[in-house]
């Protein structure tokens, strides 16, 4: 019988963000023409216009919605981006804060920010899509399983970081999350791969996610092992 983790590993594994940052730098460029001038709306209409003119056969449509809460990370709150979410129809969205606008005002100031935090929170849903799409390929002539297994996708509970951040669903994704991280801050896959053998020294300004795990698990902890190792995965091509 084939396990859940090992029918998604393989989809979570392939997926490629590097068309976010292209999107994002036409975005920016049509956001640079209306100046000290560019609304919320304008800046949300440029974004969600440029990355709904991306299909694949993973996800079909981008979702841009504002909300009221503020995030837990002052990295993210720099720059009114709160979250975002994945769902197994293809759909990716992305949660803004009001006066988004602010993030690309003073000549850009913070795009570089912007962009990094962007593409890290996509990259964990675009992983969930992976997987969602894999399950469906492989019930698509028996929904009901479909929608058993789907259902158990989304049972974990954020508000319980621990079991959480052990299911393994969460555990690819986040390991992903962690990749684009580091890379965010200069790291090459080959630096990557050194840091994973030291991972005990983690640095939380290096890696946001991966200090969460190697300080909220013990170093033998199997979540924390499967964790280094979805993120050798991702990085060993």
């Amino acid at each position: 019988m084939i396990k859940l983790k090992d029918l998604l590993m393989e989809s979570s594994i392939m997926t490629n963000v590097k068309f976010i940052d292209k999107a994002l730098e036409v975005a920016k460029r049509k956001m640079e023409r209306f100046g000290f001038e560019l609304t919320d709306r304008q800046a949300v209409d440029t974004l969600s216009k440029e990355f709904n003119a991306i299909r694949s056969n993973q996800f079909e449509g981008w979702e841009f919605t504002e909300v009221s809460k503020r995030s837990n990370s002052a990295r993210n709150e720099a720059v009114y981006l709160y979250g975002a979410n994945g769902d197994n129809e293809g759909i990716v969205e992305v949660l803004y804060n009001p006066e988004i606008h602010k993030a690309f005002a003073k000549d850009f100031k913070y795009w570089k920010v912007f962009k990094d935090v962007f593409r890290e929170l996509v990259a964990h849903e675009l992983t969930h899509i992976g997987q969602y799409d894999k399950v469906l390929m492989k019930y698509k002539n028996d929904p009901k399983k479909y929608i058993q297994v789907v259902t158990k996708i989304g049972e974990t509970d954020p508000s319980q970081a621990k079991k959480y951040m052990s299911n393994k669903l969460e555990l690819m994704a986040f390991a992903k999350q962690s990749v684009e991280e580091f890379k965010s801050h200069g790291f090459s896959d080959e630096a990557i791969e050194e840091y994973l053998k030291k991972y005990y020294k983690a640095d939380i300004n290096d890696s946001y996610i991966f200090y969460a795990y190697v300080n909220l698990f013990d170093k033998g902890e199997k979540p924390l092992k499967t964790f280094l190792k979805y993120i050798y995965s991702y990085i060993v091509k």
